[in-house]
């Protein structure tokens, strides 16, 4: 995998740039490094205007994140009878602890609200929070409690958390606003952190999964590439051919595409 590069270096931006400055940003510079801009320079422009795109995408995410939480904590203390001491914080019935786990996310105390979510979800099973919750109250608060899993490791109850959120919402005529969020997130899971927790028969599993994702063709492009070397490091040298030829039919270029034509390119 490539190096992770600061968002805002790459769109030349300082830290806590607002929506406005991303866009402008971004729009200046996808025009610079637009392919058909540098038709000389093909490959390498591919590149950079890939990364300006990811930078751009990861900011809008995390400005998108920055706001739906204060919107959460603002209605959280409406809600509340006493704001300095919310009732549920004093009662131990499923409701409650399910909405104390809520606000512990929104106020920063991850750990014991991780904690308390364990503890529940070894009692009730999978679909605790679903179970006690407002539609609303659940969807944000199992969004953030995957987040906060992730942060601490748990990867795959990550992943399976919002997987289970984006399929609750799949059929539903207005669905959550903030599915396409979850969708880029469930994405990176499965195409970059469990792959790399996981054997090569389960990461095959994992992007297996990822494509019904409605992936994009940079996405299709990395399935395909963790796919053949996946393969290549089970010894299925022909099906890690396939699909690395597969994946620079995507044109995804980058360090670690050429470092897996180098294993290959006896095979080539």
């Amino acid at each position: 995998m490539g190096v992770t590069l600061n968002p805002y270096k790459v769109l030349g931006l300082k830290e806590g740039a607002g929506q406005r400055e991303i866009k402008i940003a971004f729009r200046r510079l996808a025009v610079r490094y637009h392919p058909d801009k540098n038709p000389d320079r093909r490959t390498w422009s591919e590149e950079k205007f890939r990364q300006v795109y990811a930078a751009y995408e990861t900011l809008l995410a995390q400005l998108e994140r920055k706001n739906r939480r204060q919107s959460l904590r603002e209605r959280m203390k409406t809600e509340a009878q006493r704001p300095e001491e919310p009732y549920f914080l004093r009662r131990s019935d499923p409701k409650s602890r399910s909405l104390t786990i809520l606000h512990m996310l929104l106020n920063g105390e991850k750990e014991d609200a991780v904690r308390i979510y364990q503890e529940m979800l070894r009692e009730f099973g999978a679909g605790v929070l679903a179970s006690f919750l407002p539609r609303r109250d659940f969807l944000d608060c199992q969004f953030l409690i995957a987040e906060a899993l992730e942060e601490k490791g748990n990867v795959h109850l990550a992943a399976a958390l919002l997987r289970q959120l984006v399929e609750r919402e799949a059929h539903r005529r207005y669905p959550w606003h903030y599915v396409p969020v979850v969708l880029e997130k469930l994405k990176d899971l499965y195409l970059r952190k469990l792959p790399r927790s996981s054997s090569p028969e389960q990461a095959l599993k994992w992007y297996e999964e990822s494509e019904s994702l409605g992936l994009s063709v940079r996405e299709k492009g990395r399935v395909a590439q963790g796919k053949a070397e996946a393969f290549l490091s089970l010894g299925k040298i022909g099906k890690a051919v396939r699909h690395f030829k597969e994946a620079e039919r995507f044109g995804n270029a980058s360090r670690s595409l050429d470092r897996l034509r180098t294993s290959l390119s006896g095979h080539l």
